[in-house]
């Protein structure tokens, strides 16, 4: 009889004190001997390392002196574990009884599956001092789905979850917030030490990481019934109209805006080729070109995170020809996703 399959889950928190019980309540009930918990903290300062401490002292825990971003924390837990599976979970993320055993049951029959995701609903919590748990029927991701001009939205995002994404099946990726990963899949794409791409920081590094995955010949596979609960900021939607995608950009902080707009840039310059931009070019550059007008009348564009993307263009074409030289699929395999 084959060994049971061994599991990581990596969850990287940073001031997280107000989700981290529920989250960490919710993976406890069904760990199993075969299933780790590995949590990297980004220098928190409300008490969610203490708390973490108090309530889950077998859980390992790295504490980082300082904020090194979410991309590089992933990798120093990868680093640090060599489970079959590994679980990237936000601390905001719920998951429903059973989660872990289903996804890893489904990986063993799918040997050429990289990653699994189901479907995020999102929660909230009673405005009264209990502060407790209101689950909806609000759909936060049933996967990434990417548009022909390169637009990337959560699908199914602030949609009333009445059944439409019930079917299992193959799809380009999925949101970083919960996703299973194959141990060899990570390996397969891995850039000297980092599986994430540190130059990143945080924000579209799923997007980064499952083209990169589906280019190495790699695919994912969506299970609808694995349920889990994500508390998103941004009330984000899956509709793509140029009002709600500016409406969208208006609720965004300088934060996010210029880690999302810089990094933007970095995934297109290391994934786009020629083949592919020959193709959508257009389309590209016409959603581009709204997006700069928007941000430049509202003042929410950063001179920085433009600046910061060019001075970071060589790394990224010497990654662009690593995953080039190792790709099992061509480009214009991977965009047959982006016709949307």
């Amino acid at each position: 009889m084959n060994p049971k399959p061994t599991v990581a889950i990596h969850i990287v928190t940073w001031n997280s004190i107000t989700h981290i019980a529920a989250c960490l309540d919710a993976v406890a009930k069904q760990l199993t001997p075969d299933m780790t918990v590995m949590i990297v903290d980004n220098a928190s300062i409300d008490g969610t390392v203490a708390w973490i401490e108090e309530h889950y002292p077998h859980f390992h825990l790295l504490r980082n002196t300082r904020n090194v971003g979410y991309c590089r924390a992933h990798n120093q837990a990868l680093r640090l574990s060599s489970s079959a599976y590994v679980l990237f979970l936000n601390p905001d993320v719920i998951l429903a009884d059973g989660w872990l055993s289903r996804a890893v049951s489904t990986m063993e029959q799918r040997p050429s599956t990289s990653a699994i995701g189901g479907k995020l609903r999102r929660f909230s919590y009673t405005p009264d001092e209990l502060k407790e748990i209101v689950f909806s029927r609000i759909i936060d991701s049933t996967g990434l789905q990417v548009s022909r001009n390169r637009h990337t939205v959560d699908r199914g995002s602030g949609e009333e979850d009445t059944g439409q994404y019930d079917t299992a099946g193959e799809t380009f990726g999925f949101s970083g917030a919960c996703v299973m990963y194959r141990r060899t899949a990570l390996e397969s794409v891995r850039y000297r030490d980092e599986y994430l791409d540190d130059d990143l920081f945080a924000y579209k590094e799923d997007l980064d990481l499952s083209w990169r995955l589906q280019r190495l010949g790699w695919n994912a596979w969506y299970d609808p019934a694995l349920i889990g609960w994500h508390h998103r900021t941004i009330k984000g939607t899956s509709k793509t109209g140029d009002l709600l995608i500016a409406k969208n950009y208006r609720s965004r902080d300088r934060f996010n805006i210029f880690y999302s707009y810089r990094n933007h840039w970095l995934v297109l310059t290391k994934n786009e080729t020629w083949s592919t931009v020959w193709r959508d070019g257009f389309w590209i550059a016409l959603y581009e070109l709204k997006k700069l007008v928007f941000l430049t009348l509202t003042g929410r564009l950063s001179l920085q995170a433009v600046a910061a993307a060019w001075r970071l263009r060589s790394n990224m074409n010497m990654k662009a020809q690593v995953i080039n030289h190792h790709a099992k699929r061509s480009p214009l395999e991977v965009r047959q996703w982006f016709l949307h």
